[in-house]
């Protein structure tokens, strides 16, 4: 990704495996895709956090759509 690009945070998750496997599907589809936080997951020091999965401005529709079709 290129670091000027803004990033939006399309979900939110518990567990950062299910984070990582929604990453992956969208880049099986062409979609660049990060997740924040996981290193924090399962940390009772700092609460429940919450893993975001985050994606280009522009890619926000097409990643949507990817992302409906797998629930």
């Amino acid at each position: 990704m290129h670091k000027n690009e803004k990033l939006i945070t399309i979900g939110e998750f518990g567990y950062d495996a299910d984070a990582h496997l929604a990453r992956i599907a969208l880049e099986v589809e062409g979609i660049e895709a990060c997740v924040m936080g996981d290193f924090l997951a399962g940390t009772p020091k700092f609460g429940i956090p919450k893993v975001e999965l985050k994606v280009k401005a522009s890619d926000i529709e097409k990643a949507r759509q990817v992302l409906a079709q797998g629930k």
